[in-house]
């Protein structure tokens, strides 16, 4: 059906911003101009969706900054990438490659594109974050420009960077298992649900311990299961489901020795604590936790990562769903003939730490390497 009103799509905001950009700069001290919105978008062209992962709209932030120089262009671009990275292994406990995209991977219109790139259990690549560094480009299009300190009129220097709800179901694939959500603590609102296990006679006392443990451990924003209607096993399970990094359990025999039991979501361990060393062992269990779900992330990035010098090394390791490493001629007529062969194997980004290419070929077409290069599919 024809609309009566025709609707733009909208995948990214630089046309809506950056005609409002035209007016706001006139001069260098309206620089450095940097504005960041959350909202949702469109990608039309997306057939197969997967929650979270791919679909048509989306939730995400994105920032759209404009400088009087190159230099100050350059450094943000890059200072926003590092802050994604941080993001993932602080909080979301999710290793990534960061690094520089292909010519032809990186944003239309972009001089260059910076990524921050997970990999999945099913072998593929999430593009979980990108960074970039717009030139000119733009602000020729838009009519953005300013008066500089020369007196003379120039062209800034633009970037824009994102990250979306794609976040979330790297987190959930990374982690999780066949109980449910697993949450590092670090990206837990609640860290903490405590569920007494209540008796007729004894169900006063082990409320009223429950609540004072519930006040000592406040800063973890715990909850407090004292549902009636559910067994101590069914709420276990819920609260497994929906991903509650740590468990504690005290029932009348706890109240006795003056002890809880805390199970930990990621491994099932338990142990057996003192209730006046709560306060201090928390703290410990949550640090040693979040960083044991990242080595543990991390050990699985890196094993599944192959150093390929060869075409038929490359074909199959891609065919075992794993990620290649390897010299490459940063041709994009070579690329676009690897995603062909391989049944949509893609570049993913080149690291900032370089192995040395001296000397070395590229796989696929032989011609000498320029880089080393990430290939794997990706959603």
């Amino acid at each position: 059906t024809k609309l009566k009103e025709k609707l733009a799509v909208r995948p990214t905001s630089e046309t809506i911003m950056y005609a409002s950009y035209s007016k706001w700069i006139q001069s260098h001290r309206d620089l450095p101009l940097k504005l960041n919105q959350w909202c949702n978008v469109v990608r039309w062209e997306t057939n197969q969706t997967k929650l979270f992962l791919r679909s048509r709209e989306f939730l995400w932030q994105e920032g759209h900054c404009v400088y009087e120089t190159k230099e100050e262009c350059d450094a943000d671009t890059k200072e926003i990438i590092d802050l994604y990275a941080k993001l993932c292994k602080d909080v979301l406990a999710l290793p990534v490659l960061v690094g520089k995209k292909s010519d032809k991977e990186k944003f239309a219109g972009a001089d260059y594109t910076l990524t921050i790139e997970a990999f999945m259990p099913d072998g593929k690549a999430l593009q979980a974050g990108t960074s970039h560094q717009l030139g000119q480009g733009f602000g020729k299009a838009f009519g953005i420009n300013f008066m500089g300190r020369d007196e003379k009129i120039q062209i800034p220097w633009q970037n824009s960077w994102g990250v979306s709800t794609r976040l979330i179901g790297g987190l959930v694939m990374t982690h999780s298992d066949d109980k449910g959500l697993v949450l590092p603590p670090m990206a837990a609102k609640n860290k903490i649900v405590i569920v007494p296990i209540l008796f007729e006679d004894t169900k006063e006392a082990v409320l009223s311990k429950s609540n004072e443990i519930l006040e000592s451990l406040k800063e973890f924003k715990p909850i407090l299961d004292d549902r009636d209607g559910h067994s101590p096993g069914w709420k276990f399970s819920d609260w497994e489901m929906k991903g509650i990094p740590i468990r504690i359990e005290i029932g009348p025999r706890d109240l006795e020795n003056n002890q809880v039991v805390i199970a930990r979501r990621d491994n099932g361990e338990k142990e057996t604590i003192a209730i006046d060393e709560l306060s201090k062992k928390i703290p410990t269990i949550i640090e040693n936790m979040q960083k044991e779900m990242y080595d543990k992330a991390l050990e699985t990035l890196n094993n599944n990562i192959v150093e390929v010098d060869n075409w038929d090394k490359f074909v199959k390791t891609i065919e075992d769903k794993k990620i290649v490493k390897t010299a490459w001629c940063s041709d994009t007529e070579c690329e676009e003939l690897i995603k062909d062969k391989t049944g949509g194997a893609s570049t993913r980004c080149v690291t900032f730490e370089q192995d040395p290419v001296d000397g070395k070929k590229c796989p696929h077409c032989g011609k000498d390497a320029k880089v080393i290069m990430y290939f794997s599919k990706s959603y």
